[in-house]
């Protein structure tokens, strides 16, 4: 292969490269609300000097159930970084770690927490009428980051029986619980 081509086929494949990241970065098929899609809220309101601001309601109801694959992306902290974030916190240092990605993270956490509380009837209807389990599981915990599962807890005791049937059938198979120990979870949590 001639030295030409062969940097003909490097200069490609470098341009194709950047123009997919480029194009990954824009994210130019998310819905948007105002020009900006719910990543770019994420970090327009990560960046406030006033934070912990809320997400605006206006912006949540725009982007309705639209938000949760977005939200669910921006994954809530796991216990090892939140646990450094409190010992950062105590020895006052400035430099606390990837403080973007923590903002976005509690910033996902409200937002989704708005969503339900502007919709009381969202974690029922995801239930009983999406059929992806893990992004059910995903999507009803989001609001609640500290405990896999916490957002179902209350579900297996709705008044409807699909609700509870669904959520207690994601519980068990969230905690890999058998029936013994379903049961005996919810006869300690009555």
């Amino acid at each position: 292969m001639s030295r030409k081509r062969i940097a003909w086929l490097l200069g490609s494949t470098l341009s194709a490269l950047v123009l997919v990241g480029f194009m990954l970065h824009l994210e130019p098929f998310a819905p948007r609300y105002k020009g900006r899609t719910v990543g770019q809220w994420l970090d327009f309101y990560s960046r406030s000097k006033n934070f912990p601001i809320d997400p605006s309601l206006e912006v949540i109801a725009a982007f309705g159930t639209n938000a949760f694959k977005p939200l669910i992306k921006t994954k809530p902290l796991p216990a090892w970084a939140v646990a450094g974030i409190k010992v950062a916190q105590f020895l006052r240092r400035d430099q606390v770690p990837d403080l973007k990605a923590i903002r976005k993270s509690y910033l996902a956490t409200m937002w989704a927490g708005k969503l339900f509380e502007i919709n009381p009837g969202l974690a029922q209807n995801l239930l009983t009428n999406n059929p992806d389990d893990d992004f059910v599981l995903e999507a009803v915990d989001l609001p609640h980051s500290a405990k896999k599962g916490a957002g179902l807890e209350m579900l297996v005791k709705d008044h409807d029986e699909r609700v509870r049937t669904r959520a207690a059938r994601l519980l068990k198979q969230n905690g890999n619980w058998d029936e013994a120990t379903y049961r005996k979870w919810l006869n300690n949590s009555q």
